[in-house]
């Protein structure tokens, strides 16, 4: 007799699940037969049968049914075709002549990209003048310095005293162009030494701002220290003073730098104008860049006169998406900007320059050239474009006329010029690119020279076995497959085995 312990909640068997109050019984049954499991030897074929014990039978005949009960299993973790390394998959079989034939495509495809690069280099115009390390102007902070800037050409600016501040100092060159260069030419000017990635530096102006969104000066953290005037230097009492804007009246600290930040303050502003030198003839302007407003548009000098434009300078993302400045932002009685305020008491306010700085013009969100400047340059030597050229230019020599305001003596090795470049679907000479390909390519080349040269001396090699092998034995199998199929015949020279000693003496068996 066989006693065993059911538990059936709800009326089934479920092993050993864990639910609430389950009903238990206990069953005693006669000993059911001991089922037999059919045994095939390994040895002499006979079947035998052997008892063994079937727990489940019990069970079954317990319930009074005799279709077995499956129990119920979890799913299988991570069971899918990806993690089970199932997925369809395939392994090349790489072959001499297949890999010499993708080597000589690759070396063909390189070397004469390549060669189309370099050519290309060959054509792109590019000269650059540096003009900073001539005068080593930097911003006039004593009486000294704006004495000198007085006499070389400095501009004169009424400052809040009274009195007249110079700023500025007149710089000119002349270069040569060595051959005629067809436009579009795009005039850039360069900055060497300028860390623009600098953390405090970077981050330091509102995107939001430049959007449209008139922000207050707590919400304007990052833009310190220009979210206001007096914040630059700490002055305190800068920042208590009243300023009277029409009939209201604000604290220098409550007013708002639109845009706000170093970087827009930090904007490049040299005066830049391009003449070509005639002999006998009064020079000719090719550009002068300081002749446009905010909007692109031409202020005195006609496009006759003036043949280069401001317009499309800046990337399509910044025009239409980064910098949309709305009007209500200028209207803003708290807002400082470079398009100046009438009725006010401040005379940096009324001309949009920037507090305590004579001259020093505040950025707008619409002009192309603060759009430009920042884009952040990733190194410390760059160049940004400032104008393009519509008008060839003639071998000979150019003057360079530049009224520096933009301070690059304060940085490490600091300078600052201009570069005169061609447009090319390339985008600027790159015989680094060239040089890589064609480098690469030859490689390619010799590389399927070597494979070729292997293969025939293998093919050779395997010419030579094949005769010494017929004139031992002509009718041997080897000589056969050799004799019908080169291929064979190399993986029979491969696979051959060594036979002394393998096989038994004649008249034996093993």
């Amino acid at each position: 007799t066989v006693s065993v312990l059911y538990c059936r909640p709800h009326g089934r068997p479920v092993g050993a699940l864990h639910l609430p109050s389950p009903v238990c019984m206990e069953t005693h049954s006669p000993a059911l037969p001991m089922p037999t499991v059919r045994r095939k030897s390994n040895f002499d074929g006979v079947v035998t049968e052997s008892p063994g014990a079937t727990p489940q039978a019990a069970e079954l005949q317990a319930f009074g049914s005799t279709e077995p009960v499956e129990p119920e299993r979890p799913p299988l973790p991570f069971n899918n075709a990806l993690l089970q390394n199932e997925l369809p998959s395939f392994q090349a079989t790489l072959s001499p002549p297949g890999v010499i034939s993708w080597l000589l495509l690759c070396a063909l495809f390189c070397i004469v990209l390549g060669a189309i690069i370099v050519d290309e280099s060959d054509k792109i115009f590019e000269h650059r003048v540096s003009y900073g390390e001539l005068h080593r102007y930097k911003y006039p902070r004593n009486e000294e310095e704006a004495n000198a800037s007085r006499l070389n050409g400095g501009v004169a600016f009424d400052d809040e005293f009274g009195g007249v501040q110079y700023q500025g100092r007149l710089t000119e060159l002349t270069f040569d162009v060595p051959r005629r260069v067809e436009p579009p030419i795009y005039l850039s000017y360069t900055v060497k030494g300028m860390l623009m990635t600098y953390r405090q530096f970077a981050s330091s102006r509102s995107s939001i701002q430049l959007q449209g969104d008139s922000l207050g000066v707590a919400d304007l953290v990052k833009c310190r220290p220009l979210r206001s005037p007096g914040e630059l230097g700490d002055e305190d009492s800068i920042a208590r003073r009243t300023i009277t804007i029409g009939d209201a009246s604000r604290l220098y600290g409550d007013m708002i730098y639109f845009p706000c930040g170093a970087l827009p303050w930090s904007m490049f502003n040299d005066s830049i104008s391009l003449f070509r030198v005639d002999s006998g003839v009064r020079d000719v302007l090719v550009c002068n860049a300081s002749d446009f407003d905010i909007n692109g548009d031409r202020l005195t000098l006609s496009a006759a006169q003036n043949p280069c434009t401001k317009r499309n300078i800046a990337w399509p993302s910044d025009r239409k998406r980064r910098f949309l400045p709305s009007e209500a932002q200028y209207d803003r009685i708290d807002y400082w900007s470079g398009r100046g305020r009438q009725n006010t008491s401040d005379m940096y306010l009324e001309r949009g320059w920037y507090y305590g700085e004579p001259g020093h013009k505040v950025p707008d969100p619409h002009d192309e050239d603060l759009m430009v400047w920042l884009r952040i340059a990733g190194i410390p030597d760059f160049r940004k474009t400032l104008r393009v050229i519509h008008t060839p230019l003639e071998q000979g020599t150019y003057r360079l006329v530049v009224r520096e305001f933009f301070d690059a003596t304060s940085f490490k090795n600091g300078n600052k010029g201009i570069e005169l470049r061609s447009a090319s679907w390339l985008g600027g000479k790159n015989y680094t690119l060239g040089g890589i390909l064609i480098g690469g390519g030859t490689l390619s080349l010799l590389t399927a020279i070597v494979l070729f040269a292997r293969a025939n001396l293998a093919a050779a090699v395997d010419v030579d076995d094949e005769e010494e092998d017929a004139e031992d034995d002509p009718a041997s199998s080897d000589a056969v497959l050799r004799r019908s199929s080169p291929v064979w015949a190399s993986r029979i020279s491969l696979l051959r085995l060594p036979t002394s000693g393998l096989l038994p003496p004649s008249g034996e068996t093993r």
